[in-house]
């Protein structure tokens, strides 16, 4: 589940119901130096893993194969598993998708459950 929205013109149009085009994610709406930096707070009971990742791994994988980030998720034994199998993935699929590759990063961290 998506903790946050991007902070980008593709964001803005899917928000006022409109379909983005390929390059509206490129153009900022806000960065740290300028703009609201958003936050969310959740049930620690209701996460297992934390997954944080650049739009070089979650566009290609929300693009050409919706569901595939959670799915590689659920299916990765740790968490260093986890983020390779997103990067490798993102990048694969960037490539067959003929687009560019940058800043492809991803961490996971493995939240602990709290004691009853």
């Amino acid at each position: 589940m998506p903790l946050t929205k991007d902070h980008n013109f593709a964001q803005e149009l899917r928000d006022a119901g409109r379909q983005p085009k390929a390059w509206d994610h490129m153009s900022l709406t806000a960065c740290l130096e300028d703009g609201d930096i958003g936050f969310e707070a959740v049930l620690l009971e209701m996460v297992a893993k934390l997954v944080l990742c650049s739009d070089g791994v979650y566009h290609p994988l929300e693009t050409y194969v919706p569901g595939l980030m959670e799915d590689v998720m659920l299916m990765a034994l740790d968490p260093k598993e986890g983020a390779g199998s997103l990067v490798a993935e993102a990048l694969a699929l960037g490539r067959s998708g003929g687009a560019s590759q940058d800043n492809a990063t991803a961490l996971v961290v493995r939240l602990p459950r709290p004691s009853a």
